[in-house]
């Protein structure tokens, strides 16, 4: 029943996994040196290829790494909400970028801005990035809405 079911979709899953790499890969070749990661995948198939790397990093590890990032469960998302959320990202930050005025922090200069980063899962920034959010939208656009009645019937 079960397990033999897992087993089969796990099967399926690496199948679809090794095309994703084939396919990733096959981009990298035709791009050459002007090759630019668009995605995770992107990012750890060029690390993986770096032979300095102290310790290298598999298919098998990148596939890992893609299946642990795709289930929501691990991060505390189901994943039925994985699909909204990545749909929702773009839209709020839009909103973000559309309702406010962006400047860096007074004394701060664009040109002497840190943009190294540190190589973790995510890439933060050695030193964060700050920002001052200013509103450029008349006030009454930026004030919250009037919490709902909820009554136990309309659940």
């Amino acid at each position: 029943g079960y397990i033999r079911r897992t087993k089969r979709l796990s099967k399926m899953m690496d199948v679809f996994l090794e095309h994703v790499l084939d396919e990733h890969n096959e981009r990298r070749r035709e791009e050459g040196e002007g090759f630019v990661p668009k995605d995770m995948i992107d990012l750890l198939l060029q690390i993986a290829d770096d032979p300095d790397m102290e310790v290298p990093i598999q298919r098998d590890g990148i596939k890992a790494t893609s299946r642990f990032c795709r289930s929501g469960p691990a991060a505390g998302c189901a994943p039925a909400y994985m699909g909204l959320a990545l749909k929702m990202a773009p839209l709020s930050l839009a909103n973000l970028l559309h309702a406010f005025a962006w400047r860096l922090p007074n004394g701060v200069v664009a040109e002497e801005l840190d943009m190294e980063e540190r190589l973790r899962f995510t890439m933060p920034r050695n030193v964060p990035l700050q920002a001052v959010a200013e509103p450029k939208l008349p006030a009454r656009l930026y004030t919250t809405y009037p919490k709902a009645a909820v009554t136990p019937n309309m659940c």
